[in-house]
C-alpha cells in the first residue's frame, strides 16, 4: 500500500481535476513538473516505487499517483485526454463532460 502522501496526491489531484496543469498537450515528464512545483510536500523523490510494489522501479512513486489519476480522468471524460503523441496528454477545460 502506498505511503500517505501518495495516497492523498491523488486524492488531491482527482478533486482538482489536476487544475495545477494548464490547458494545452503536455509530455508526461511535463505534468510531473506542474505537479511538484505545485504539490511539493507531496512529491516525495525519495521513496521509490521498489519500496511499494513487488515489481517496483526506481522511479519516485509519486509519479504512479499521477498516471492513476491521468487514466481514471481521461475514462470519467473529464478534462483529460490522451495527446496525439506517445506520453503526451491532452488538457482542455472545455472538453470536460457534465
Amino acid at each position: 500500500m502506498a505511503r500517505r502522501d501518495v495516497h492523498e496526491l491523488g486524492m488531491v489531484l482527482t478533486a482538482t481535476d489536476l487544475s495545477c496543469v494548464p490547458d494545452g498537450e503536455h509530455h508526461i515528464d511535463s505534468i510531473y513538473a506542474f505537479v511538484q512545483s505545485h504539490h511539493r510536500s507531496l512529491c516525495d523523490d525519495t521513496y521509490r516505487c521498489a519500496q511499494n510494489c513487488h515489481r517496483g522501479h526506481q522511479q519516485p512513486e509519486w509519479k504512479h499517483a499521477v498516471r492513476r489519476v491521468l487514466y481514471d480522468a481521461s475514462r470519467r471524460g473529464k478534462r483529460v485526454s490522451r495527446g496525439g503523441k506517445h506520453g503526451h496528454w491532452l488538457f482542455d477545460e472545455g472538453s470536460a463532460k457534465l
